[in-house]
């Protein structure tokens, strides 16, 4: 038996040793008792019974101390979901352009800055149903003294209020979700179109890290030391006791791949011109052939032409219908846009079309994008130099020696960037190349210098 004065004791609603006080509404209290460990000198399981006692006899008419009415009410958690939501600036609470949100983002990434990348801002938030107060969104603990966790969120389109979680502690895990590496093919018949079901290439999942406090995974400066360049998806998982829930993940999928609420974030390289800041959004994308536009869109994966398309689209340029499937031939080919004919002298972001025939029989087979010279022996960028970086995936040519980038890591179905030195060396030929400028691709100023 032990004796606790209420006013000594933590009321954990309020904040505060608020246990008496009341109104004439009434007020609801849970007071924190704290049994020391000298009270169970025993080993075996114990349980505990709290009685409540009214020190006020000298108000009472028999001049007694009266037990209170128990009401053996025990409280009850239920966890409903979790969701990933994300800001790029610190929270401000009238400020809702700061309001993190259920949302996937661009972050850009400039390795000549400091910090190189953008801020982000990621964490989970809980919804959980508590007994006699109903369901609620949950963000850090109470009492919490980060004054910075934002206490609004907007999740599907509306602000909610983000409550502080004090009941048993929450273990937290965080997840990479990343491409299978492997090769997949849309047009299983052959017969050039794509055709439905399509499989799903992301399933490969990475645990970041666990712990009871891990609320938030990146805090702004702190996003370099977990974001990658290119494209990653992410999970959080939740629970408390047998209960577990876990955000959108690799199983909420499509017809086309993972659905749009599963959380992702692309980082944007600082390169010079426009289009390939964009095209980087699209590195480590599984490599798909015959993908179909939703599936290159959503950053699932895409074949070499789509993915050179859809980033011109993403960055405002037009190329044909949004359901057109595109080929390097035929991209080669049109006429909608200007092009540089076969003369062999590429710009940063031209696209470089290769005939891959020994002997070029006037089709072209695969796409690549000039991403700069790097060949100190063509200084005026005469030619396309196997020393010269592009953004390329290796569907296709499973034999060749992807450069620069661990095989290990990537296998040879992911969109990297890489020299030409892989191709056989008639890829090269300028007989067997056709470079494209597309009208959007033009030259800009670096954005670490203010330019677009």
């Amino acid at each position: 038996m032990a004796e606790w004065a209420i006013p000594s004791l933590l009321c954990v609603e309020h904040g505060a040793n608020d246990g008496l006080l009341t109104s004439a509404e009434g007020l609801q209290h849970s007071v924190l008792v704290r049994v020391p460990v000298s009270l169970m000198d025993k080993a075996g399981g114990y349980r505990f019974v709290i009685s409540a006692k009214d020190s006020h006899a000298d108000r009472e008419k028999g001049h007694r101390g009266k037990w209170a009415l128990e009401r053996n009410q025990q409280w009850r958690t239920k966890l409903e979901e979790v969701r990933i939501v994300v800001s790029k600036q610190p929270y401000q609470e009238n400020d809702s352009n700061t309001y993190p949100r259920d949302e996937n983002t661009i972050v850009e990434a400039n390795p000549n800055a400091n910090p190189q990348y953008e801020s982000l801002y990621m964490y989970a938030v809980v919804k959980a149903t508590i007994t006699g107060q109903g369901t609620h969104w949950f963000l850090g603990y109470h009492p919490t003294t980060d004054v910075t966790l934002p206490a609004k969120a907007i999740l599907g389109g509306q602000t909610v209020s983000l409550n502080r979680w004090k009941w048993a502690k929450l273990q937290f895990e965080w997840f990479y979700i990343d491409p299978d590496w492997q090769s997949h093919n849309n047009d299983s018949d052959g017969d050039g179109d794509a055709d439905a079901p399509f499989k799903n290439p992301w399933k490969k999942v990475t645990s970041l890290g666990s712990g009871v406090g891990l609320w938030q995974w990146f805090n702004g400066v702190q996003v370099q030391a977990g974001l990658k360049l290119g494209t990653t998806r992410y999970k959080v998982k939740v629970s408390s006791g047998r209960q577990v829930v876990h955000s959108p993940d690799e199983n909420n999928t499509d017809t086309y791949g993972p659905k749009e609420e599963v959380r992702r974030v692309s980082s944007m390289y600082a390169f010079y011109t426009r289009y390939l800041r964009w095209c980087s959004t699209f590195l480590r994308i599984n490599t798909i052939y015959a993908s179909v536009q939703p599936q290159v869109n959503r950053y699932i994966g895409g074949d070499c032409c789509d993915v050179a398309v859809a980033a011109y689209r993403k960055m405002g340029g037009s190329l044909g219908s949004d359901n057109y499937d595109w080929s390097a031939h035929a991209l080669a080919a049109t006429t909608s846009e200007p092009q540089i004919s076969t003369v062999n002298e590429p710009r940063a972001g031209d696209l470089v079309f290769i005939d891959t025939n020994l002997h070029p029989d006037g089709h072209y087979d695969h796409t690549t994008i000039f991403a700069g010279h790097l060949d100190p022996d063509d200084p005026d960028n005469h030619r396309v130099s196997p020393r010269d970086r592009m953004m390329n995936t290796n569907f296709g040519y499973p034999d060749a020696d992807v450069k620069e980038v661990p095989p290990s890591e990537y296998g040879a179905y992911a969109f990297i960037w890489a020299t030409y030195e892989h191709f056989p060396s008639h890829y090269l030929n300028p007989t067997n190349l056709r470079i494209r400028h597309l009208s959007l691709v033009i030259e800009h100023n670096h954005p670490a210098t203010g330019g677009d």
